[in-house]
């Protein structure tokens, strides 16, 4: 896989963690090869992987009530497309990630007019979660994407 790797503080770290806390940051240190540049990292160098227990896979991939949204490809390929503008030697650093990324599916939503990836449009989106999952559990827990499929 291609990736940018980046020095951060230890409080962007943690809020890094909080952020991805459906992940498991797992250190990749000994298995990063830098194909550009003078950087050498001086610390670990984190990848933030989901770890899927044993049939839980399937259950991962794109559907009807579950697509790939385009506001999160939108975020990945802006950045994408940002190393190319300032790492020139990153080459076509944006193709590469449409062709190594894997399970693109045709349960694709536009949702550019009203973005699913809430922390992005609503900083406090987690907060606000934690509360209603907390105080409203049953009907947190019934909440469905947008258009609902009540019946």
């Amino acid at each position: 896989m291609n990736g940018v790797v980046y020095a951060v503080s230890k409080e962007e770290l943690e809020a890094t963690n909080q952020r991805e806390q459906g992940y498991t940051p797992t250190d990749i240190t000994g298995a990063v090869q830098i194909l550009s540049g003078s950087y050498r990292p001086t610390d670990k160098v984190w990848i933030y992987v989901n770890k899927f227990k044993e049939g839980e896979r399937r259950n991962s991939l794109p559907t009807p009530q579950f697509p790939i949204v385009q506001s999160y490809v939108d975020i990945c390929l802006s950045g994408c497309l940002q190393i190319e503008r300032g790492f020139p030697d990153a080459g076509d650093f944006a193709r590469e990630f449409i062709e190594s990324t894997q399970e693109w599916s045709v349960y694709w939503g536009n949702d550019r007019v009203h973005p699913r990836r809430a922390p992005f449009a609503v900083p406090a989106a987690s907060k606000i979660d934690a509360l209603l999952e907390k105080h409203l559990p049953k009907l947190f827990a019934d909440i469905q994407l947008a258009p609902g499929r009540w019946q």
